[in-house]
């Protein structure tokens, strides 16, 4: 079942990809190419994804690229990582293995009420999203969603905590 839903991932994320690539191919590029990567490094933002799932990880690795992932796959471990770590934003998935990404928002607004917050996560009810922005969240993505959605969003918010 694993191997089937990992397929259903990679396979739509490429097809994503592919619909990028065909639309802007002929756009110029607009990254600015340093020889110095471990200045680059020094300079990427920081964001703590809270995903429990290894294949949404590795998604979210070639999606953000552009910023340094630190990855918890519990509410436990991320709220130890938030209170131990600075980060510039919160990426978290609403049902976790040992509670909800609706209680680790309460958590880190009760710590930190600036630090922007998104919710990637299947839980597509009303409800969820409602509670998701009660508890503190900036914005709600439904997986499945297209990544330049996750890429913009997280450029938004992050470029208001700068």
């Amino acid at each position: 079942m694993a191997d089937n839903r990992r397929t259903k991932h990679l396979i739509f994320f490429t097809k994503q990809m592919n619909y990028h690539k065909f639309f802007n191919e002929d756009k110029p590029s607009e990254s600015v190419q340093t020889n110095d990567s471990a200045s680059s490094d020094l300079l990427k933002k920081r964001i703590l994804s809270v995903e429990d799932d290894a294949d949404s990880r590795e998604l979210l690795e070639f999606v953000l690229a552009d910023y340094e992932l630190v990855f918890a796959g519990s509410v436990s471990e991320a709220t130890r990582l938030f209170e131990s770590e600075n980060f510039h934003l919160c990426l978290l998935d609403n049902r976790l293995s040992d509670g909800e990404g609706i209680d680790l928002c309460s958590k880190i607004r009760a710590f930190n009420q600036t630090v922007p917050i998104v919710f990637a996560s299947g839980a597509a009810h009303k409800k969820d999203i409602q509670k998701a922005f009660d508890a503190g969240a900036q914005s709600y993505l439904v997986k499945p969603y297209f990544p330049e959605e996750l890429q913009k969003i997280v450029k938004e918010l992050i470029g208001q905590t700068v």
